[in-house]
């Protein structure tokens, strides 16, 4: 089966009606939910409005062959960025989450054994307000296999010198008011299958930042925490 005919609509009202709702998903939070970074929200939103833009002018009296091929154009824009990011981003999501894009749940087609073990992580310093993690096997602990069913999820929180004010532990960013002890309390999340994951903070230099990695296939069903490390943002 195609992709086109798996899961992208077929007419563009409806393909401008799926994108609509990632915009709407997309922005509900900062940071963007399923850790997709917010240039690529913003390319989202400036290619639905264009597409939309252009179709309103396609079924208008304005139309000519000139605004054919833009809408068709706009279009195959839209397609392209809507598929990159579900191929990078919407791994390993509940069955909620793909409801809420307006995308079927995925069916296992094998089963799936529940994670062991637990990860750990090295960082890389890129640039300033940049940190690359590379996973890291443990010794004595079950290999990452990026061609199985399971990935990971990083847990990570920033804790400014001397711990967060209740208003910025309550903020968007939800800083950390003292060093956690476990990946339970770590604000945000990442699920992966890649090797290598970057973090950009902007505007957080010199605050550490902690991590925590845990396996978590794609039914959503978690290993144990690993054990926390971090780092002071470059």
């Amino acid at each position: 089966m195609s992709e086109t005919t798996d899961w992208f609509p077929g007419p563009r009202i409806e393909q401008l009606g799926m994108g609509k709702t990632w915009v709407k998903v997309l922005s509900s939070s900062t940071p963007s939910p399923f850790g997709v970074p917010q240039n690529v929200v913003d390319s989202l939103v400036a290619l639905c409005a264009k597409a939309g833009n252009t179709l309103e002018a396609a079924m208008s009296d304005e139309r000519t062959p000139v605004v054919t091929a833009l809408c068709r154009q706009d279009f195959d824009e839209l397609q392209k960025e809507m598929r990159s990011i579900k191929a990078h981003y919407f791994i390993g999501l509940t069955d909620a989450e793909f409801i809420s894009l307006g995308l079927r749940p995925h069916k296992d087609r094998s089963p799936i054994p529940p994670p062991e073990g637990f990860l750990e992580g090295d960082v890389s310093y890129p640039g300033v307000h940049t940190l690359d993690l590379y996973i890291r096997p443990v010794a004595g602990q079950p290999s990452f296999d990026t061609r199985s069913g399971s990935g990971y999820r990083i847990y990570w929180g920033i804790m400014p010198h001397g711990g967060a004010t209740v208003e910025a532990a309550t903020g968007e960013k939800r800083e950390l008011m003292k060093p956690p002890t476990s990946g339970k309390e770590l604000p945000h999340s990442r699920w992966s299958r890649r090797r290598k994951e970057r973090f950009s903070f902007d505007g957080d230099s010199g605050k550490t930042v902690y991590f925590c990695i845990r396996y978590e296939n794609s039914k959503g069903e978690v290993g144990e925490f690993g054990p926390i490390f971090h780092a002071v943002i470059p």
